[in-house]
Parts: C-alpha cells; sequence; structure tokens
C-alpha cells in the first residue's frame, strides 16, 4: 500500500477547500447533538463569524497537505447503548458502541465527502447508506425477484447471511487499497490511514472515563464517512457474485445478491436436487473469510 501511494503522490492531487465548502460541510452537521471529547456542539460553528470559514479551510488544506491531524481533533468517546429494550444490562453482547466524535472532525469529514462521493458509488445490489434507498426497497426487490420466479413455477433457494462484527474487522490497509483502486486521491487515502491509525478511544458509562486505547482496525459506526467506505470494502464480493453468471436474473440482469450494508441476501434457482446453483456462489467468499478476516454465517 505504502508503494503505491508514494506512486500516486510523485503524480500530485490538486485538492483545495474554499470557505463556501466548509460552510456547506458545516451546514450538514446535527444540531442538539452529544459532544464529543472537544465539548463543542455543533451549534458552535454554525453560529461562529463567517470568517471561521476561511480559517477552517486553509486549515483542513494544511491537514492534508502535510498528512497529519492534531491528535486531539481524532479522540473518540464511546458512549454503549442497549441494542433494544428488554435485553440483560449486565451482558456486554447487549450494547452497541456509538462513537461520538469532535465537532471539527466531522466537518472534516463532511468536506471530503464532497470531494471524493464520486468515487464512493457502489452496486446496484447496495442498498445501505444511499439516497433513496433502503431495507424498504431491500424487501421489495427481494419480493418481486421470487415473486417473478413462483409465478413461473420454479423454486428458489433463498440463503440470508450476516458479516459477523463487520465494522469491527475492516482492514486498514486493505481499505486504503481499495480506495486506490477507485482512484481516490493519494493524499485523501495517506489522511484517511493517519486517521484510522492515530485515533483514540475512550469509554463513556454513566459519569466515569475509561483509560483511552487505540484499535488496529475497523471504521467506526456513528462517523459520517465511514459507512461508505465499509460499503466500498464489501463492494468487491456484490462485483464477483453479479459476475458470476450463477443464480437468478431479471431482464437478463443477474440479481443473485442483494446487500444491506453487511447483510446478504444471496438467491439462485434449484435446477434439480442433485445440482444447486447457490453453492457454486460460495466459492467467491474465501477472499472475504481469508484475505480481509471477515467472517459470515
Amino acid at each position: 500500500m505504502f508503494t503505491r501511494l508514494a506512486l500516486s503522490k510523485e503524480h500530485g492531487h490538486s485538492l483545495t477547500f474554499m470557505a463556501h465548502d466548509i460552510k456547506l460541510a458545516t451546514s450538514k452537521i446535527g444540531l442538539r447533538k452529544s459532544t464529543g471529547p472537544d465539548k463543542l456542539k455543533a451549534e458552535h460553528y454554525k453560529y461562529a463569524p463567517t470568517n471561521m470559514f476561511s480559517s477552517l479551510a486553509i486549515f483542513f488544506y494544511s491537514c492534508l497537505a502535510h498528512c497529519h491531524l492534531p491528535l486531539k481533533m481524532l479522540d473518540v468517546n464511546v458512549k454503549p447503548i442497549l441494542k433494544k429494550k428488554g435485553l440483560n444490562e449486565k451482558m456486554s453482547s447487549n450494547y452497541r458502541p456509538i462513537a461520538l466524535a469532535t465537532a471539527t472532525s466531522k466537518i472534516f469529514e463532511h468536506a471530503l465527502f464532497s470531494k471524493i462521493s464520486a468515487h464512493l458509488q457502489t452496486g446496484r445490489w447496495q442498498f445501505g447508506y444511499k439516497a433513496s434507498h433502503g431495507t424498504e426497497l431491500a424487501i421489495f426487490s427481494l419480493k418481486s425477484i421470487v415473486s417473478q420466479y413462483r409465478s413461473k413455477n420454479t423454486s428458489l433457494l433463498v440463503c440470508f447471511m450476516d458479516a459477523s462484527k463487520a465494522f469491527d474487522n475492516v482492514l486498514h490497509a486493505k481499505l486504503c487499497l481499495k480506495l486506490l483502486d477507485r482512484n481516490v486521491p493519494s493524499s485523501i487515502v495517506s489522511i484517511f490511514y493517519f486517521w484510522c491509525k492515530m485515533q483514540n478511544f475512550r469509554v463513556m458509562w454513566d459519569n466515569t472515563m475509561s483509560r483511552s486505547f487505540s484499535v488496529d482496525k475497523s471504521v467506526r459506526q456513528g462517523g459520517v464517512l465511514n459507512p461508505y467506505l465499509f460499503n466500498v470494502y464489501m463492494d468487491g464480493l456484490g462485483t464477483q457474485l453479479s459476475l458470476s453468471g450463477i443464480g437468478c436474473k431479471v431482464d437478463r440482469i443477474f440479481c443473485n445478491n442483494l446487500f444491506y450494508a453487511d447483510d446478504i441476501v444471496k438467491l439462485s434457482v434449484i435446477f434439480n436436487l442433485k445440482k444447486i446453483a447457490l453453492y457454486s456462489q460460495f466459492k467467491y467468499f474465501p477472499e472475504y473469510h481469508t484475505n480481509l478476516k471477515l467472517v459470515l454465517h
């Protein structure tokens, strides 16, 4: 990865931020939200003097130019919340970690997203974290595919899969390589890698804070960019399945897999009791199990 980054930097990438870019990014962070380690709210930035946007634009440009971010800006508080009411509060597995980042980092993420969103597009099989998509559309697509085959008296096998702790097992170097494959500017990929490796976390429990710690993998849930980065991380599997020529298709388009973030549905026609095409699709999973360390079940 470092060799590719070095080669990319030799060609150079001009990426600048203007005051209006920062103003737009600031407008996208939500109001009345819990604060991060810096104790600054979105309101502090939204209602600040307009010359602040020019100062932040210069600051963010300098961060990219030097591939460095202030470490305090990267601090994250992690707040565990119950996955749903009624669960045993004494079992850690019943909690979902929510990351509370600094307001400055959120603005920076929104500003970066405006520059690279075109590079983060994923295939038609992904319904999570995409505009005009959602669980309803994913369920409708699944029902439509099944209905079409049932109307022709054709049996289907449908396999529901889930990537265990998927967000927590994203390998930073592998993610950066996938971003480089999509022609994301090397300066941004470098700052992502620095961000992932240098950020520190502390767990909040009532009024108590844990000691700080770092992580060597994962994209944190609650981040602005991280859901899109996770989709990029998983997109190769959807591409391989769709190009396999195995499974269901509608109007000559293969629809053999549907994704909602880390939840996967695989669909295949049953040719006969001894030959099931669904099984043939599993040969595309070793890369994500072995190389990318994602456990699918």
